[in-house]
């Protein structure tokens, strides 16, 4: 099969795909789906997919010599458009590359068994469960610092042995600095949420947090670091 018409092909397929999964009319133009599409993949991909409806026009609407397309796309247009199509229907997901083990805190917790599990694990972030264990908050290592600076005595000593996860809670700078996601939400889709929140709070999101919502079980928890080291390949 000559690569235009393996080009059509995956056109077609591309184009068909958004029809039926985001209930556009058959009578939406390929352009008007690529302009109007919510998916994530598209957007990100959108000047290309544009190019390549330009370039499918070519091929259908141009005159032909004997049976060869005039317009006939180079393999390396082949290989873009196969790679475009198979990561809007098959995007990459959260699951299960971020799925682990949670280590979370309860509210009631000593600030000292914290500090034991930051000393062993070197862990940054802990959801902090109440005692129904749904999520109230997230607790991090820069609120913990933000205490203990608010807290230290004049003589550079603070005794913590009472002092509990609630207590530092105080010094969380951003309430609920977190959002739940779902296992089949794409890396894109992910990585989309920290970078609008940026550009909507103008400061970072703390963390993604992977939940099966029906039984508000933790999965997983990703970074804006996280996700940036999945994307390497794909962001500009």
């Amino acid at each position: 099969m000559v690569n235009s018409q393996i080009f059509i092909d995956y056109y077609n397929q591309i184009d068909d795909y958004l029809e039926q999964t985001e209930n556009f009319s058959p009578k939406t133009t390929y352009t008007d789906k690529i302009y109007k599409s919510k998916n994530e993949i598209v957007k990100k991909y959108r000047y290309d997919l544009i190019s390549f409806g330009r370039l499918r026009n070519a091929i259908v609407h141009d005159p032909r010599i004997g049976d060869k397309a005039i317009a006939e796309p180079h393999d390396e247009v082949v290989t873009m458009i196969k790679f475009i199509f198979g990561q809007i229907t098959e995007p990459k997901k959260v699951a299960p590359e971020f799925l682990r083990e949670v280590t979370c805190v309860y509210e009631n917790d000593l600030l000292s068994t914290v500090f034991t599990k930051i000393k062993n694990h070197s862990y940054s972030q802990f959801p902090v469960l109440n005692s129904r264990g749904e999520v109230t908050e997230l607790l991090t290592t820069d609120t913990i610092t933000r205490w203990l600076a608010s807290e230290i005595s004049d003589k550079n000593t603070l005794n913590i042995e009472q002092i509990i996860v609630t207590d530092v809670l105080q010094a969380v700078e951003y309430p609920h600095n977190y959002k739940f996601i779902k296992e089949e939400t794409s890396i894109y889709e992910a990585f989309n949420l920290f970078n609008d929140f940026v550009e909507k709070e103008k400061r970072n999101l703390d963390a993604l947090l992977i939940s099966d919502f029906k039984n508000k079980k933790l999965l997983g928890l990703v970074t804006i670091e996280d996700i940036t080291l999945e994307m390497d390949d794909f962001v500009q």
